[in-house]
């Protein structure tokens, strides 16, 4: 917001917009998405309208899909429904399984040629499980679809779940859960820093687990990320002709309340104990 009177915001912003990339297969020589990009929005559910409202601009374009469908869950995030009445999107709803959990088959049943965007939760709010990522991540590459990752209550617990339950990753045949950029089918992703983006672990030898935590709990802070800047080109809405200034803006947050949400929130302890921040 106003980068070119307040730059260093921007450079805060995108620092931790770097650090969160990092967590969520963004990093690395072997990376699958080497050009993450996003913004910082004043919480969850402004992360998922802009994630919507790019993801239905894009296939608009690309696709010229003019009646969009949003295939979600029962168990999506409300902000879900709330960003389909915002930008005029008709939700199609997959059912779950016996475990609560959307999969990569009740999701097929659901597609179709105005298919604009596919829902997974990682993990979701009702039930505290994780939806297949995997398998819809690759059934949307194969299909074309667009899918986003509801990582605002995971997305700074997940990364970190190979280092306290290694078992839980190996029960899938790898080291840790895949359930972000690491898989090509994932588009877009939301995070919630102001959530457990607050917490970290201090080791000291073998005694570990001292949690603290971080003043961005006192503020919404939260991320949306998008797997390139094509997926990404429709969450901004520009004003260039505005008679003040050429305006940006990524939702309906005033300058204020993104500078004060930078200014406390900036530099959680979880990505400063990744050593990634300077």
């Amino acid at each position: 917001m106003h980068s070119n009177i307040f730059p260093t915001t921007r450079q805060m912003e995108a620092e931790v917009i770097q650090m969160t990339a990092s967590l969520v297969g963004g990093s690395g020589t072997s990376t699958t998405a080497p050009e993450i990009c996003g913004s910082m929005t004043s919480g969850g559910t402004e992360s998922i309208l802009t994630a919507v409202k790019a993801s239905r601009d894009h296939e608009r374009r690309r696709r010229r899909i003019t009646r969009p469908e949003m295939v979600i869950a029962p168990s999506a995030h409300a902000a879900f429904v709330k960003a389909s009445e915002y930008f005029n999107i008709d939700i199609v709803k997959a059912p779950l399984d016996g475990g609560h959990r959307l999969t990569a088959a009740a999701v097929r049943r659901c597609l179709s040629r105005n298919t604009v965007l596919v829902v997974a939760s990682a993990v979701g709010y009702p039930h505290g499980v994780m939806d297949d990522v995997e398998g819809i991540a690759a059934l949307c590459k194969e299909r074309g679809v667009l899918l986003h990752v509801d990582c605002c209550l995971g997305g700074f617990v997940l990364p970190f779940l190979k280092f306290v339950r290694p078992d839980i990753g190996g029960t899938m045949g790898r080291a840790d859960l895949a359930f972000d950029f690491r898989l090509p089918g994932v588009t877009s992703m939301s995070l919630d820093v102001h959530k457990f983006g607050g917490w970290y672990s201090r080791t000291t030898g073998a005694r570990s687990h001292a949690p603290t935590l971080s003043l961005s709990h006192s503020l919404s802070l939260s991320l949306t990320l998008s797997r390139s800047r094509h997926t990404r080109q429709g969450a901004p809405t520009r004003e260039p002709r505005w008679s003040c200034i050429a305006r940006q803006r990524y939702g309906g947050t005033s300058t204020r309340a993104f500078a004060i949400g930078l200014a406390v929130c900036t530099f959680p302890p979880a990505l400063l104990a990744r050593g990634t921040a300077r």
